[in-house]
């Protein structure tokens, strides 16, 4: 077993200092490693790898506990590994009545790893070219969600792929797009999120987070670049992302979400604070004031939790669907095995 964990101690650093930030970052590094460990890794049965597998699994989670896409791209691999097993093995797919009524499960296969190995790092390559085209696959959306002279509203200006949603919705609409000022942990990703915009024609106009409940009235509607998405369809997002999404639900106004599928994790969110990362205070308060800092603790929550209720549809790359269908989508995308790595 030791020597499996030197192929993911890379990353493993990485996420522990947090040098990787963006899902989509850190889903190409992990299914990299997955594809390298599978290929390099000296493995005989398949339950060997994936026992191995989860063990990676286990120490990308605990590096990075908050953020669930490292452990989502591993729980997918994992899937794909069961279904060439499954494939390759007839005993596995029989699925006649009399196998189906039969209380015998089917003894662990045992084939040797020069047979599977192949058609486990194409599966492999081919999952992770699907998460290279992912933004592509959400853009491709735009064009049906923005609606011609529609003011939209965004809490989440640190969103790639909700910027590019934007820059392909912007080839073919006319819209004004409303950026909350996102204080105290975005407010410089705000400005080069307005920069690029307007570049490309868009009428941008930040505004305080106070005024969201003001001009929440004459929003059409509200786009979310989610960071995690829960089996009942609850997500993460931003600080600030929760308040603008309640606010949208109490006016009637619908709220658009953006996640690739690699953040749709089968896990309910029972802790929600365990999902929130927490920041440093010097954005809030400034170590110079140190007799005020001693004194107080200060939180600044990184993310915020958004409820399903407050979500009207999730754009993912596989098409739009509502959250209470989010559950379906981690059902085909993992196996009940992996839930818990």
């Amino acid at each position: 077993m030791p020597d499996v964990f030197p192929l993911a101690d890379a990353l493993v650093s990485r996420l522990k200092r947090r040098e990787l930030h963006l899902p989509a970052e850190i889903a190409t590094a992990t299914v990299q490693v997955m594809l390298r460990f599978v290929s390099a890794h000296r493995w005989s049965t398949v339950p060997q790898l994936i026992a191995d597998t989860r063990a990676i699994g286990r120490l990308l989670q605990d590096a990075y506990p908050t953020e669930n896409t490292a452990a989502n791209v591993v729980r997918r691999v994992l899937a794909l590994i069961r279904e060439e097993e499954r494939d390759e093995d007839p005993a596995r797919n029989d699925t006649h009545m009399f196998s189906l009524l039969s209380s015998v499960e089917p003894a662990p296969s045992s084939k040797n790893a020069q047979e599977l190995k192949p058609y486990i790092i194409q599966a492999i390559q081919e999952y992770a070219d699907e998460i290279v085209s992912v933004n592509d696959s959400i853009c491709a959306l735009a064009v049906d969600i923005v609606h011609q002279g529609e003011t939209l509203l965004t809490p989440t200006p640190g969103s790639e792929t909700l910027l590019k949603f934007l820059l392909r919705a912007a080839q073919k609409r006319t819209f004004t797009l409303l950026i909350t000022e996102c204080y105290p942990n975005n407010t410089d990703r705000v400005g080069r999120f307005a920069e690029t915009l307007s570049a490309a024609g868009v009428s941008v106009v930040i505004v305080p987070d106070a005024a969201v409940h003001t001009l929440i009235s004459l929003v059409g509607k509200v786009v979310v670049g989610a960071r995690s998405v829960m089996a009942d369809g609850s997500a993460t997002a931003a600080a600030g992302a929760s308040i603008v999404c309640e606010a949208a639900h109490a006016n009637r106004v619908p709220v658009v979400a953006l996640a690739g599928t690699y953040k749709i994790s089968p896990n309910q969110p029972v802790d929600v604070d365990a999902l929130i990362e927490m920041g440093g205070p010097e954005s809030i308060l400034p170590f110079s004031n140190g007799n005020l800092v001693n004194s107080l603790d200060v939180v600044n929550p990184l993310w915020d939790f958004i409820p399903s209720k407050f979500i009207s549809l999730y754009i993912t790359n596989l098409g739009g669907f509502s959250p209470s269908f989010v559950y379906r989508l981690a059902l085909d995308s993992y196996k009940a095995d992996d839930v818990d790595l």
